[in-house]
This record gives C-alpha cells, sequence and structure tokens, in this order.
C-alpha cells in the first residue's frame, strides 16, 4: 500500500467520521496539491456539510475556520477555471455569513456608524 496518496474526497470522507470533524490534514493539502480540492466537488462540499452544519457536535469553531483557511488557500490558485469554481462556492459563504449575522443578531456597519456619532460629537 505504500505509494498509494488519499486524494481530498477521500480524506474529507474519513474526516466526516470524527466528531467534531478534525480537518488538520485537508488544511496541509490544500497548501501542497489545492487542485484536488476541485474534483468531485470536495471545496462544495466543506461548504455544504460542514461551514452551513449548524450542528456544532460535528462542525465547531474550529471545523468552520479550517474550512476558512482551506478556502483561502484554494483562492491563491492563478488559474481562471479555479477561481469560477470558487467564487461559486463563496455564494455559499456568503449564505452562511448572513445566517451567522441573523443569528448573532450584529448589525452590520453599527461600528462605523457609532465611530461616525462619536467624532460628530466632537
Amino acid at each position: 500500500m505504500s505509494g498509494v496518496q488519499l486524494n481530498a474526497k477521500w480524506q474529507l470522507d474519513a474526516a466526516m467520521l470524527s466528531r467534531p470533524v478534525d480537518l488538520t490534514a485537508l488544511v496541509s493539502l490544500s497548501q501542497s496539491d489545492p487542485e484536488q480540492f476541485f474534483e468531485d466537488k470536495v471545496a462544495h462540499l466543506l461548504v455544504s456539510r460542514l461551514l452551513n452544519n449548524s450542528d456544532v457536535r460535528c462542525a465547531d469553531k474550529d471545523t468552520k475556520l479550517d474550512v476558512l483557511t482551506i478556502l483561502g488557500n484554494l483562492a491563491a490558485l492563478p488559474q481562471r477555471r479555479y477561481k469560477e469554481e470558487l467564487k461559486a462556492v463563496l455564494q455559499g459563504v456568503n449564505k452562511w455569513f448572513d445566517e451567522y449575522l441573523f443569528e448573532t443578531e450584529v448589525q452590520p456597519n453599527s461600528d462605523l456608524r457609532l465611530a461616525g456619532e462619536e467624532d460628530s460629537d466632537r
């Protein structure tokens, strides 16, 4: 079995067995062989199965940070075809982020508004 490389899809499937999901191996793979994440729609699966997963027993804060780290590593690829697919993947991140903001009741630009109000008091 020496010389056998485990692709990103296989590693994701294996990681999905742990609770919470541990993506350490996939973070490393995203640095050394990021193209693999576009085979078998692995990048899409990371967002749909983990980033958008509200069950913290499955996808905790560290898991979600690992997904974002992987996506950041993939964004460094210079090829246009990867950039186009990554744009589609990031639409799922937008969905997650919008839901996160809604759940935490964060008002967009509230800090900016407060800073502006403080400036006007001077």
